[in-house]
């Protein structure tokens, strides 16, 4: 899934693993949440975005790369709402 800068300007391609969500509870929740890993952090910041069935899903809250413990790297569980 391609992740988008606020700008438009790709950013990164995340794997869509067994792990990521989608869902989409009637008149409530409407999000995708990605979860991967990466060696290095990458810029993801509140306003970046990704297109899923001609619509658009933006991280809403500032996102932070989770270090992982027993190897190097960084972790990271995008959550990208539907834009109302």
């Amino acid at each position: 899934m391609t992740i988008y800068n606020p700008q438009g300007e790709v950013i990164y391609d995340a794997p869509i693993t067994k792990d990521a969500i989608i869902r989409n509870t009637l008149m409530e929740d409407y999000y995708i949440e990605i979860p991967f890993e990466v060696v290095d952090v990458l810029p993801f910041s509140k306003g970046c975005y990704i297109l899923y069935k001609d619509r658009k899903f933006e991280i809403m809250e500032n996102v932070f790369a989770e270090p992982l413990t027993n190897k190097a790297g960084y972790k990271y569980t995008l959550r990208f709402e539907a834009q109302q």
